[in-house]
């Protein structure tokens, strides 16, 4: 047999139900700002990849999906082209960023030693 529900124990289980109730907003208070920290980061690194705000970046998508053609032939031909423009680039060194930086460093490097140089022919000549 149940036992009869009493103020008491009503006023007993809305206390339960509120303090879940809190943990639950707190527990989701912190997913929200955890999601919009990722958002922001997420916003910077499109920033810095793309050169241009994220809205804008959508928009340019957009426009971009809209002109792919819907037709086979013209999907085809688009590719083509694509293919034909890669093609004419012609062969692409995929090391030039990492060469550019050693080469950047090298430079450096090649400075300070004239600069050490000039110093020491200036104080031989003295």
């Amino acid at each position: 047999m149940l036992a009869p529900i009493t103020p008491r124990s009503r006023t007993a289980r809305e206390k339960a139900r509120a303090s879940e109730a809190r943990e639950q907003r707190a527990s989701l208070a912190g997913r929200l700002d955890g999601a919009r920290e990722r958002l922001m980061e997420i916003a910077a690194h499109l920033r810095e990849t793309a050169k241009m705000e994220p809205e804008a970046l959508g928009k340019r998508l957009a426009e971009e999906a809209r002109a792919i053609p819907k037709d086979p032939q013209a999907i085809e031909a688009r590719l083509y082209d694509l293919e034909r423009d890669r093609e004419a680039i012609g062969p692409v060194n995929l090391r030039a960023e990492e060469e550019a930086g050693e080469h950047a460093a090298r430079l450096q490097i090649m400075h300070a030693e004239r600069s050490d140089l000039t110093g020491a022919i200036a104080r031989l000549r003295q």
